[in-house]
């Protein structure tokens, strides 16, 4: 067994000792819409923006007790390095079918290039050891970088006692009416394909 496929066996147990219950996709609208120029840092400057923006939704003034909500990001270019996008598990700080729909609305309403709700997919966690190693798919060609731990966050034994009480709806606010309900029609389709991939698997 060589050293990277020890060093991905590693971060894969230490991934699965935590307990997840959500794993998302978020797409581009298309590679051209990021560029060539500094694409790691324009695609970088877009994932930290999202994710610092939820967390302060989620946690408002209380984030300088627990900043972050819990998860593990994972940065991937596609086979042919032309399809920036990232998968991440997440431990939902509200209930996660809520968290996984705010979640998609929110991205396809941020920003310019992110992808509609359709294309991306959210969704709670049904196999936890199969979302993990599709997470580290790509980890032979980017070694741990893969990995973003800026994106990242894993706070020992947390509870998310800091959540606000109003998290969930300054979430919702966060994204358009017409994205909310497209993630919202969405959510059912992305279960489904889910479900048809892992029974796909084990046949």
């Amino acid at each position: 067994m060589n050293w990277q496929h020890k060093e991905k066996n590693a971060w894969g147990k230490w991934i699965n000792t935590h307990q997840w219950d959500v794993f998302g996709t978020l797409c581009f609208s298309s590679y051209r819409h990021i560029g060539n120029a500094d694409r790691d840092d324009v695609c970088g400057k877009v994932w930290r923006s999202y994710f610092n923006s939820l967390d302060r939704a989620i946690y408002g003034k209380q984030k300088s007790i627990q900043s972050r909500f819990n998860r593990v990001v994972f940065v991937q270019y596609g086979t042919n390095n032309d399809n920036p996008h990232v998968h991440f598990l997440a431990k939902s700080p509200i209930a996660k079918d809520e968290f996984c729909i705010h979640l998609n609305a929110i991205w396809a309403s941020m920003f310019e290039v992110s992808a509609q709700p359709a294309t991306n997919e959210i969704t709670p966690i049904i196999r936890q050891s199969g979302t993990t190693g599709y997470g580290l798919h790509e980890f032979y060609r980017q070694d741990s970088n893969t990995i973003d731990l800026r994106l990242s966050n894993q706070i020992e034994h947390a509870q998310h006692v800091y959540v606000r009480d109003d998290a969930a709806l300054r979430l919702k606010q966060m994204a358009t009416e017409k994205n909310n309900l497209a993630a919202k029609t969405a959510f059912p389709r992305h279960i489904q394909a889910v479900e048809a991939r892992i029974g796909k698997r084990q046949r």
